[in-house]
């Protein structure tokens, strides 16, 4: 299974990435995936996550981070639940 994560862009010269969190809880991350990106302002994320069991219900949330380390606040979390597809 496959998800795309999207985030509207961020108006920060000092923009250095977005760490991606994911989680098989709500609000609980099991991982985090850091993503570079251009060092210019109004940077947008777009990140394909992969190898996810079908399942699960996935939670993610996005942050920003800066050239320095300073990590913003987590963005609103989304989730993406299972999808089933019956078969005769």
């Amino acid at each position: 299974m496959k998800a795309t994560v999207r985030a509207d862009g961020v108006a920060d010269s000092d923009m250095a990435s977005f760490q991606v969190y994911v989680g098989t809880e709500s609000s609980v991350y099991l991982s985090a995936m850091t993503t570079s990106v251009a060092a210019s302002a109004n940077v947008a994320l777009s990140v394909d996550l992969t190898g996810l069991n079908a399942l699960n219900t996935y939670y993610v949330a996005v942050a920003a981070k800066d050239s320095t380390g300073n990590e913003s606040a987590k963005s609103t979390q989304v989730n993406k639940p299972p999808k089933f597809i019956l078969s005769r």
